[in-house]
């Protein structure tokens, strides 16, 4: 069943922009105690980069082939909680709002040889 949350495959979405100063102040006031939120977002509203502008220009310059945007960076998180510090699916599952383990599994980038290598472990 597809995800209600999702956009119709080819559609774009549309955003706002945040029109009052007002508005900006009281987010800015609301993130202040939050190092790391306060920054991307004085980071956000002070430039005119996207995130994936940003990745991308950190992957071209340390040479890093591939296809990286913001996303590369939630991606990063989920592939490391599993990979370096053994999170289960589940809960990486609930962290990333996904309804199945095949959604998330294919989010991670997890490789069909990944899974067969498991069925090569012996007891």
């Amino acid at each position: 069943m597809p995800n209600p949350n999702h956009p119709v495959k080819n559609s774009q979405i549309k955003v706002d922009p945040i029109k009052n100063l007002k508005d900006i102040k009281s987010i800015k006031k609301l993130l202040k105690n939050n190092l790391r939120d306060y920054a991307l977002f004085i980071i956000g509203v002070n430039t005119n980069l996207r995130a994936s502008d940003l990745v991308k220009g950190w992957c071209r310059q340390i040479n890093l082939t591939g296809n990286y945007g913001s996303h590369s960076l939630r991606k990063t998180w989920g592939y490391h909680q599993r990979v370096t510090f053994n999170s289960d699916l589940p809960t990486l599952m609930t962290c990333f709002n996904h309804s199945t383990q095949r959604q998330t599994l294919k989010y991670l980038c997890v490789q069909p040889g990944e899974v067969k290598a498991i069925y090569q472990n012996e007891i």
